[in-house]
């Protein structure tokens, strides 16, 4: 609890000091426009969106390309940009939304001036510039009446295959009722160094096909709002695509990590740190996702789940399942339900470390596999060089059936398997090499019910304890070759059985 206080403590501060901290970072080009110079007046509490507007249809017509925002706070509702325009502020650059805007006010959209054409445009710039949302003074939005007020929105036309391409960097949003940066169709969007706060819907949201979007050194959180991340495609792109390709890295959001990969989609992450609850990945129809060096924090079950896992890989994570004393906790897997029962899954966690604390009375888990019983041969959970620590009702629950392998693995507290409801009428394939258990674990798996159970395989078990007459391995598991710690000498100990400092076995000479 002290790791994520401290943790959302840095984000917050991070968040709000950016907002009067940005550098000018591009240079000013030699063919430019001063807003100023069409009308918009800083700071006096007036609209400028027609003095904007007119700027930007100036410079559009004239082919400049550069539109410059002198420091100072514009009011605006909703401007239309094109293709090749950069747009170009300076330390304390703000636009701030026009009260009672409505839902469909974007505040800088392409929705009537959608890139055509059979290559991709000339990039959309944004440099150095704040936008505030205005959201006290737009009215309800918590039940998402206003959804479509997004501060930046862009959108390619689909009818052809090239992208509206855009740069949105070393920019700030806060107090939306809607997206930051919202993506829609046929687009290829790059966000750097950039971040949102109290963003109603979330801080970068891509939800159209044919589409690419690349985050680096992003950061998002609130206190009423806490913004995340939406990968959501359910618009169709160019010749009716949903496929998109996303890269993420160095993502720190305080809760809402939202993935929906399409068909054949395209996730990759690294360094995403989520110190909060609110955890959905999905992967359906041979999409990928794959992320590495990245923590998750997972609260109530309901809020954090896993769903059809195409092909989801993490390596080198760490997972944190807190007790709660309202909700069962951990990461919940649906390989199957009862409307979507697919084969040709795989989830994957290598080198992965999960724990949990001891503190409220619901249930806890590392894993949960809901349901996996028609398909049980091609949909897969694979554990390798993993660490469950903490005082888990039991690391791994399988409720319907399921497919896992475990090898090379250490359990350090809790029961590592738990098998409930369906009265073993559900098939479970297990199979677990070099699986190491402490001497504090006294079952290696945990049934409600009576078993029936034929595909549970453990070899090489590494025991701490001193023998297995008080360990239940359970009458239904085939057991191979039992490995006793305890028995070497401690001067033989690293020749025969060595560990690496999170205690996983790096080398077996028997």
């Amino acid at each position: 609890m002290y790791y994520r206080l401290i943790s959302k403590c840095i984000i917050c501060i991070c968040l709000l000091g950016v907002f009067s901290c940005s550098k000018k970072v591009t240079p000013l080009s030699k063919s430019s426009v001063n807003i100023i110079k069409f009308g918009c007046k800083p700071n006096d509490g007036l609209e400028d969106t027609q003095a904007l507007q007119k700027a930007i249809r100036y410079s559009f017509k004239n082919k400049i390309d550069t539109i410059f925002v002198p420091k100072g706070e514009y009011i605006l509702n909703s401007v239309n940009i094109h293709p090749g325009q950069i747009f170009l502020g300076e330390e304390g650059s703000q636009f701030i939304k026009v009260p009672n805007a409505g839902k469909w006010s974007r505040m800088f959209t392409t929705q009537k001036t959608q890139h055509l054409g059979d290559e991709d445009s000339d990039r959309i710039e944004f440099h150095n510039l704040n936008f505030d949302g205005n959201k006290d003074k737009q009215g309800a939005y918590k039940k998402y009446e206003l959804q479509q007020q997004h501060l930046i929105f862009i959108d390619g036309n689909k009818k052809q295959k090239g992208r509206v391409r855009a740069l949105v960097k070393n920019c700030h949003f806060k107090n939306s009722v809607a997206d930051a940066i919202s993506i829609y169709c046929n687009a290829d969007v790059k966000v750097q160094d950039c971040s949102a706060y109290n963003v109603f819907r979330g801080g970068v949201v891509l939800t159209g096909g044919h589409s690419k979007l690349s985050v680096i050194n992003f950061k998002a959180g609130g206190e009423d709002d806490v913004t995340g991340v939406d990968i959501e495609i359910d618009g169709k792109g160019f010749r009716d695509s949903y496929k998109t390709e996303v890269y993420f890295k160095d993502i720190f959001l305080e809760g809402d990590f939202d993935v929906n990969m399409p068909k054949d989609g395209i996730f990759t992450g690294d360094n995403i740190q989520v110190t909060g609850p609110g955890f959905f990945l999905l992967a359906k129809d041979n999409g990928k996702v794959n992320i590495k060096n990245s923590s998750f924090v997972f609260e109530n079950m309901k809020k954090t789940r896993l769903y059809f896992p195409g092909s989801v890989v993490f390596q080198n994570c760490n997972f944190t399942t807190y007790r709660s004393d309202e909700f069962i906790t951990g990461l919940r897997i649906y390989m199957e339900t009862s409307y979507r029962r697919e084969g040709n899954q795989s989830l994957k966690f290598i080198d992965c470390n999960f724990y949990t604390d001891k503190k409220g009375e619901k249930a806890c888990y590392a894993l949960l596999n809901i349901e996996n019983f028609t398909h049980v041969e091609t949909n897969i959970i694979d554990i390798d060089k993993c660490v469950f620590d903490g005082d888990y009702d039991s690391a791994i629950f399988f409720s319907k059936g399921g497919n896992a392998k475990i090898t090379n693995s250490y359990f350090k507290e809790s029961t590592p398997i738990e098998i409930s409801s369906s009265k073993g009428k559900k098939i479970l394939k297990l199979k677990m090499d070099k699986v190491r258990i402490d001497n504090t674990v006294n079952k290696l798996i945990y049934s409600k019910n009576p078993w029936n159970g034929n595909n549970i395989e453990v070899d090489n078990l590494i025991f701490n304890g001193e023998d297995l007459q008080d360990f239940d391995v359970g009458k239904f598991v085939k057991l191979g070759n039992v490995i006793y710690t305890h028995k070497i000498n401690k001067e033989d100990l690293d020749a025969k059985l060595k560990f690496d400092k999170r205690g996983l076995l790096i080398n077996d000479k028997k």
